[in-house]
């Protein structure tokens, strides 16, 4: 399981949707390994579940997010999208980077909102990498695409790990960055145990 989340806003109210989120995603797993619930297994219901108790706190936060599954047996990753920005990019081996399909609402705005799960075979060793939106906010273009299309550019490159990404961005030598960034690097051990240089 892996997640990606930006929660609206700044300050205490904030923090404290990032720690319920920490704990709801602790307590599901520890519900999965003692038998009780599988919910975590499901991104949809992963994210009714967040839904659900971000509408209960009343603190009028919403939160935006990527949730995936891989199963390893078969592999494939089943996901869902909860109005993420940038979409997180698939790099299979020997193929051009690209950005992953699929949208649906933000969490914890709505009722009864409903979410789709997409799926994609992990056909070939790959590197999913996740992005917040504040990424975006230190690319130097004018428009959304451009930003978009120069980050799949970036990784289609060979910039595949936090550091290179890193690097090429020049977050290192921002002192002062517009927006929280975070990124996920999620690599295939397939990949890793075929690597001569491993």
């Amino acid at each position: 399981m892996v997640y990606i989340a930006d929660v609206s806003g700044h300050g205490a109210s904030s923090a404290f949707v990032t720690v319920l989120l920490k704990n709801l995603t602790s307590r599901l797993r520890r519900d999965l390994r003692r038998g009780f619930n599988d919910e975590i297994m499901h991104p949809e219901l992963f994210l009714q579940r967040i839904n659900s108790e971000l509408l209960d706190t009343g603190l009028g936060k919403h939160v935006t997010i990527f949730m995936g599954i891989i199963d390893v047996k078969t592999r494939i990753l089943s996901y869902t999208v909860g109005a993420h920005l940038p979409m997180p990019i698939i790099a299979f081996e020997d193929q051009p980077a690209e950005f992953l399909k699929g949208s649906g609402p933000p969490v914890g705005l709505f009722e009864e909102p409903e979410w789709q799960v997409f799926q994609l075979p992990l056909t070939a060793p790959f590197r999913l990498l996740m992005f917040s939106d504040g990424i975006l906010e230190v690319i130097p273009a004018k428009s959304l695409d451009e930003k978009e299309r120069t980050l799949l550019e970036l990784v289609s490159g060979g910039r595949h790990t936090i550091a290179s990404l890193s690097e090429a961005l020049n977050l290192d030598e921002m002192t002062e960055l517009p927006d929280d960034i975070a990124m996920v690097s999620v690599t295939d051990a397939l990949r890793d145990s075929e690597s001569p240089s491993s």
